[in-house]
């Protein structure tokens, strides 16, 4: 007779072999035993389904995950007889781990110094708790581990590539996107800005917020250029004056002589991050010099500058100067500390604004004749944007959507609009000799007043209609926030 099996062990598998468990048994010791059988069901007594698995004491069996079996084994002999059933061991199949499911988030765009948040969607097939993580995030923002809620307000302008991870601490999947934090478009509400003129033999203005003209030298400047010299919020106008050298009205109220030379092209720009604006200044014949507020004038470089622009093109929060350099083609002085060479041709005029709206500004660059209008996007490729070469350009969010578009004057065809990057647009048949980009109106978009010679200064307001501003026939402009308003 042969006896029950006995000391049945039935131990879950490694992790290695999934859903698996392995029973083993002390051997019979019967001269005539031929094997064994291994039963097992999800009640007690109820043993449903049944293997033989030979003359062996050890085995590896694979129930379906979720669910607690009994297990019994049995002894037969070479006559068939077959064993009572052992007493009935208990084990605990768990289900498969499955990795976590994470929802592609979408690329996302926020507002300089301004709250935001994007909640993670996630979730576990097994119902395991899930802890997350980032890496990449703009500053100022920052993932709970929990939630999964990323919050925060953003300190720094850029495009961030963000990888996040989702985990259920034996299991993670990651999921790539960008986040751009752009500086902030004016709302509704939002302070106008003002806009200096040269009116040629009638001296230099300002008007204040398209209300009212206030005339602030009896000179007209050759050049002018707007910056916060002293980081105070409030914008300064730098003036070059024939004959009296190079000067800043500072804080809408007071003359500062910076040096007796006359120059040629200004501009300012936020060089070190400190929220004041330095002054880049050609002197003729000495090359480029730089003036910061409350120190001395230093060497930038020898070369002799045609144009000058500034943008921050590689989207740290710092400003780049775009220089187009007479018999040097076009080079940009990055972060304030090295040259890029951009161009090795000279343009005929050039521009920057962001116009994909990612936080980065791109440089438009005019060539002469069937060269065309290029655009060197976000500081890694060229696109050709026009097949002629423009005459005058500026960028501007006309329709404040956080976009700029490019505004060309193309020779003998008008004033065109490079709509979002993607359809043109004619403004008006004529060309104009100044242009101009500035919010007049305080409401977000941007308006665009433009010297159309005889005919006079005219704005295009709201991106909607032509307004004259005045009858003459100014020889520059630039725009800034040059009262204080509270």
């Amino acid at each position: 007779m042969l006896h029950v099996a006995v000391a049945l062990a039935i131990l879950a598998s490694a992790a290695s072999v999934v859903d698996a468990a392995t029973a083993s048994w002390d051997p019979n010791s019967e001269p005539d035993l031929a094997g064994y059988m291994l039963s097992y069901g999800t009640q007690s007594g109820v043993h449903t389904t049944t293997i033989d698995v030979g003359k062996v004491t050890t085995y590896q069996f694979n129930p379906a995950p979720g669910k607690r079996y009994y297990v019994v084994v049995q002894a037969y002999n070479t006559a068939g007889q077959l064993s009572a059933k052992s007493a009935e061991a208990i084990i605990d199949i768990p289900l498969s781990n499955s990795p976590p499911i994470l929802a592609q988030p979408a690329n996302q765009s926020s507002t300089l110094n301004s709250s935001t948040s994007l909640a993670m969607s996630a979730s576990d097939p097994n119902g395991t708790a899930l802890t997350f993580a980032a890496a990449g995030l703009p500053p100022g923002l920052s993932i709970n581990s929990v939630s999964g809620l990323i919050a925060g307000i953003p300190s720094a302008k850029g495009t961030y590539p963000i990888a996040v991870v989702v985990s259920d601490g034996a299991l993670m999947v990651a999921r790539t996107f960008m986040w751009t934090v752009v500086e902030p478009v004016n709302a509704p509400g939002a302070l106008p800005l003002d806009i200096a003129f040269d009116l040629g033999p009638n001296g230099l203005w300002m008007n204040y917020a398209a209300t009212g003209w206030k005339k602030l030298h009896a000179t007209n400047p050759e050049e002018m250029a707007s910056g916060d010299v002293d980081g105070n919020g409030q914008s300064d106008l730098i003036v070059d004056l024939p004959g009296l050298g190079v000067s800043v009205w500072l804080n809408d109220s007071t003359w500062i002589p910076l040096t007796s030379l006359n120059s040629g092209p200004i501009i300012t720009a936020d060089l070190d991050g400190t929220g004041k604006s330095a002054v880049l200044v050609e002197f003729p014949g000495s090359g480029v010099w730089v003036w910061r507020f409350g120190g001395s004038w230093s060497y930038l470089d020898l070369r002799k500058p045609l144009a000058m622009a500034v943008g921050d093109l590689d989207g740290n929060g710092r400003a780049d100067v775009v220089i187009n350099f007479a018999q040097a083609g076009v080079r940009v002085w990055m972060n304030n500390q090295s040259w890029l060479q951009l161009h090795d041709l000279n343009a005929t005029s050039m521009a920057v604004g962001d116009l994909d709206g990612n936080g980065r500004k791109d440089v438009l660059l005019a060539f002469p004749g069937t060269a065309g209008t290029w655009v060197w996007r976000n500081n890694t490729s060229w696109l050709k944007v026009h097949a002629q070469g423009a005459s005058l350009m500026t960028t501007g969010d006309l329709d404040q959507n956080g976009q700029d578009e490019a505004i060309m004057s193309i020779p003998g065809s008008g004033l065109w609009v490079w709509l979002n990057g993607a359809v043109w647009s004619q403004l008006d048949a004529r060309n104009p000799e100044g242009l101009t980009a500035t919010n007049l109106d305080g409401n977000g978009r941007t308006d665009l007043v433009v010297d159309f010679g005889a005919a006079g200064l005219w704005v295009w307001w709201n991106n909607s209609n032509w307004t004259q501003m005045n009858v003459s026939n100014p020889e520059g402009s630039v725009a800034g926030k040059f009262k204080q308003r509270d």
